[in-house]
């Protein structure tokens, strides 16, 4: 066990237990004691960053939310018999999505993580027919693939490198949709939440997703920590770490169980077609 697995557990004291579903390896966190009466009839998938070590990046990423939140968390394991599965993430996603499905109503199911592609993933659940959750989250992560690394990611080089990024006003840098991602099909995103820092290379395609689901009626959080870094849950004694396990507790116990209600979409010229 990673030492800040370690520290996380001894501060939020969880049940862990390793299993399948569906042939899928998940690892089942829950909090000592019980969960909370409110989230009984409530889950979250945690869509774990990848992890080539020890395999125990999802408990990392889940342990203080299930903690702060007293909510049972299903991890998707990406570190599958020494090498990453071969089976694309937002198709396991759906195989455990589907399955907790018999048992949870689509709005008492969130899904999270510090994996990057959550609008993919929420784009192939809606071509493959089923109900959206009723909330997610991007954990310090890009929340859509871009072939544009936007001023974050520049900056994140820069320092680095000590080589100057080139000024958007010279040239586009700022992220880009995939073609997937239409107008029609992020308006159908569910209610979510964004951490990012102003350390972390992601902030930028953060910044550009929330404004763009905003603009669409999504109901949206941007939560930015000064200073803070991608992958800041897997460090338990930083301040902003608790931050942000709280924030990602209450942003789904607010937000789960909810009836949709769209506002209205503000349609500006740079959202995509």
């Amino acid at each position: 066990m990673s030492a800040p697995v370690q520290k996380l557990r001894a501060r939020y004291p969880v049940l862990v237990e390793a299993g399948t579903i569906r042939g899928v390896s998940i690892t089942t966190l829950i909090p000592v004691g019980a969960v909370s009466p409110t989230n009984r009839r409530r889950i979250l998938i945690d869509v774990a960053g990848r992890d080539i070590t020890d395999g125990l990046r999802g408990q990392g990423e889940s342990i203080g939310i299930v903690g702060v939140g007293k909510i049972k968390v299903v991890s998707i394991n990406d570190h599958q018999t020494g090498s990453y599965s071969e089976v694309p993430t937002k198709q396991r996603l759906e195989t455990v999505y589907r399955a907790l499905l018999q048992q949870y109503k689509p709005n008492n199911i969130g899904v999270f993580g510090c994996s990057g592609g959550r609008l993919e993933e929420m784009a192939w659940l809606q071509k493959q027919g089923l109900p959206m959750p009723g909330a997610i989250a991007v954990l310090t992560a890009p929340p859509f693939a871009t072939t544009r690394r936007g001023d974050s990611m520049n900056l994140y080089h820069t320092a680095l490198t000590g080589e100057l990024p080139p000024s958007n006003r010279q040239t586009s840098v700022a992220p880009t949709f995939p073609p997937e991602l239409t107008r029609q099909v992020l308006a159908n995103t569910p209610d979510i939440l964004f951490i990012s820092g102003t350390r972390d290379p992601f902030l930028s395609s953060n910044a550009v997703a929330q404004a763009t689901l905003e603009n669409l009626g999504v109901r949206t959080e941007l939560h930015v920590w000064e200073g803070m870094e991608h992958g800041v849950l897997l460090f338990p004694d930083l301040p902003e770490s608790q931050e942000v396990s709280a924030v990602v507790a209450k942003f789904f116990e607010e937000h789960l169980g909810r009836t949709r209600h769209r506002k209205e979409s503000i349609s500006p010229e740079n959202t995509p077609p």
